[in-house]
């Protein structure tokens, strides 16, 4: 049986749905591409209490050529809705769960499946353009299509954070010449495919992410976009310092021993081990061994990718997230596997992989986790992780910087005077002397005696991003323009009464020290990356005037102002 095309697979999502009312819904995606097509995606769940589970999202058809991941996903869907409904196990190839993992993964997770990110261009590549990779965006220049995987805001634009070398050329396998496989579009999300995968991301707080492609057998995690290392948080790539021309060592490619990307060893870990998993589960399945780990160790041929759907990924919503892309089948099987001889080896690896996958974060969850396993209800990991399951209080460590924590102390802390600063946003303020768990209350400019206390009850599914505010002072009454750096959030898909604001100025005149917060300021939203807001009167500090930082957070309620914090947004000057 040929592959599907667009409209069968919208057709088998229509049927899983219907078939099985109780574990599958339908939906459409939010942006039609330039030719029209509005692709659609389903949801896994054995319930809908979205804020309750893990939520992983799995994308395929993100390069046209590529014919077989499509379909194998929603083989994936297919296969584990069967086994819930009839009680079973799962076997592919030699590769099995038994029906009590089954149970575990819809019981504990939603899965969203969007099966085809690129319907334009699989239609193309179907009609005779077999090799076809990007999507079908026409230019005035005549040129064709955009790489999706290349179409992301992280470094997007190499040229401005790579160096070249002596020949001009930089070492990334990304192009900005639109006749080029790789050409990366006019600008960052430029593209209604990347929009509709952010959209995603925006709408659903993913904590797991799933890219699947073909072919080189192989399982690959950040980063793409340089080698890593886990000593200095500072050498990443939201460091500017790091850009041509800066103060810090420049990002110079794979196989360069002067530039490499920090990930945490904790998360770094985390994602070893479970593309372990999944390499060992696509072999166990028939037989042929996977790679994994970064885009260096399985595809060591390559350069450096920036732009792609894992870096994007990973960085959107630290610490959680994991971010996986499969290079499902081997050289033999190629772009376009027979689909009677190659195809039912290349899905069942592929549904190897993510049982694998969906099994691993059923029963240890996400990045939150790692280096610690907190364990649920909030209680704290022995290794510095703080657990993020059943609501409960975290606990976290306040202390000054450059200040050891002392033992700790029962107590309490009012949330007006402090600020959650999980791991990831740490280099932004310079604040050394955070301890290492996963979570830290701290204060910025006021000192305080080192203690520990029990931290106010946080939102399991509460995610950071940063923003940059185009002032360091500002006085009572003046336009502040804020912009968002990261892109899981689109402002102008946000209604107005789930965004609000808070405000803390942390101040000091001589011996006088004191904080200031203010909440619910009017805001303006722009455009999607964008806002708008009139800074608060921030007397009684000397002459109206802060001295010191300020912090300042959006709140970002998805599900209405009285559910529990889906996002939050943490702008740091």
């Amino acid at each position: 049986m040929p592959y599907m095309d667009f409209h069968e697979i919208n057709a088998q999502m229509n049927f899983l749905a219907r078939q099985y009312p109780g574990e599958c819904e339908v939906q459409d995606l939010r942006y039609k591409t330039v030719q029209r097509r509005l692709g659609r995606f389903i949801r896994l769940t054995n319930d809908y209490q979205p804020l309750e589970k893990k939520q992983i999202l799995i994308v395929a058809g993100v390069h046209a050529c590529e014919k077989a991941p499509p379909d194998a996903v929603l083989d994936f869907a297919d296969t584990l809705l069967t086994a819930y409904a009839r009680n079973l196990g799962v076997a592919v190839g030699g590769y099995s769960i038994v029906a009590n993992d089954v149970k575990k993964i819809l019981e504990t997770i939603h899965i969203y499946i969007a099966p085809l990110i690129n319907p334009d261009g699989r239609t193309y590549a179907m009609r005779g353009h077999g090799m076809w990779r990007k999507n079908r965006r026409r230019f005035q220049s005549g040129n064709v299509g955009v790489d999706i995987n290349r179409n992301y805001d992280i470094l997007w634009d190499y040229e401005k954070y790579f160096k070249p070398d002596a020949n001009g050329n930089y070492p990334v396998k990304n192009s900005k010449d639109e006749t080029s496989d790789e050409y990366i579009g006019p600008s960052a999300f430029s593209e209604q495919e990347t929009k509709n995968v952010r959209w995603l991301f925006h709408r659903h707080s993913i904590d797991a992410f799933f890219d699947i492609h073909s072919y080189t057998g192989g399982i690959l995690h950040p980063w793409a976009l340089e080698e890593r290392q886990g000593r200095n948080h500072r050498m990443a790539y939201w460091n500017p310092e790091h850009n041509p021309g800066g103060r810090a060592a420049p990002r110079d490619g794979f196989n360069q021993p002067g530039y490499l990307e920090y990930m945490e060893a904790g998360r770094w870990n985390r994602h070893e081990t479970t593309a372990d998993l999944m390499a060992d589960a696509a072999k166990q399945s028939h037989g042929r061994p996977h790679s994994s780990g970064d885009l260096k160790a399985v595809l060591p041929w390559y350069n450096s990718v920036t732009g792609s759907s894992i870096d994007f990924a990973y960085k959107t919503n630290p610490p959680e997230n994991l971010a996986f892309a499969m290079e499902a089948g081997k050289d033999a099987d190629g772009f376009d596997p027979d689909p009677t001889t190659e195809y039912p080896r290349v899905r069942d690896e592929i549904i190897a992989a993510l049982l694998a996958a969906c099994l691993d974060i059923a029963d240890n969850g996400t990045n939150s986790a790692a280096g610690g396993g907190g364990g649920g209800g909030g209680g704290s990991g022995s290794g510095g992780g703080s657990g993020s399951g059943g609501g409960g209080g975290l606990r976290a460590t306040i202390s000054t910087p450059g200040t050891a924590p002392a033992a700790s102390t029962a107590g309490s802390v009012s949330p007006r005077l402090w600020h959650v600063y999980p791991w990831w946003l740490t280099p932004l303020g310079a604040r050394p002397g955070l301890s290492t768990s996963s979570v830290s209350l701290v204060t910025t400019s006021i000192p305080l005696p080192v203690t520990t206390v029990a931290a106010p009850a946080i939102p399991p599914r509460t995610g950071a991003h940063v923003m940059e505010l185009e002032t360091h002072r500002a006085t009572g009454g003046q336009v502040i323009k804020a912009t968002l750096m990261d892109s899981s959030i689109d402002f102008t898909q946000v209604d107005a009464q789930t965004l609000r604001a808070e405000i803390t100025f942390n101040w000091s005149a001589g011996a006088v020290a004191g904080a200031i917060t203010a909440f619910d300021w009017g805001l303006t939203v722009l455009n999607d990356r964008q806002v708008e807001f009139t800074m608060p009167p921030v007397s009684p500090t000397p002459g109206g005037v802060p001295q010191g930082n300020y912090d300042v957070m959006f709140l970002y309620h998805p599900f209405g102002w009285s559910a529990p914090a889906d996002r939050s947004v943490y702008l740091h000057t």
